[in-house]
């Protein structure tokens, strides 16, 4: 066996590695960047207009009792309606 068999042999059986680089390059067309644009300085215009709608504290307290009052009624009829349905 010839002494230059030994390392041919190892080089073609060694691992051999490739890096590649890939680069992409993301671009919009100009309607649409216009079209963020604009949307955007909108919404920056609405957020400082400062007006803001609430509900009155007298109205929120009337639909939540008128809540409570609807759901102590069906714990109320709660036995009665279950007899109705059995017939």
């Amino acid at each position: 066996m010839p002494v230059d068999a030994a390392p041919a042999t190892e080089t073609a059986q060694a691992n051999r590695t490739y890096t590649a680089t890939l680069t992409i390059e993301e671009s919009t067309s100009r309607p649409s960047r216009d079209r963020m644009r604009e949307r955007r300085l909108r919404y920056v215009e609405e957020r400082a207009g400062g007006e803001m709608f609430a509900l009155s504290v007298k109205r929120q307290r009337k639909l939540k009792m008128k809540k409570h009052k609807y759901k102590k009624l069906m714990r109320r009829t709660r036995n009665l309606r279950r007899r109705l349905d059995r017939n």
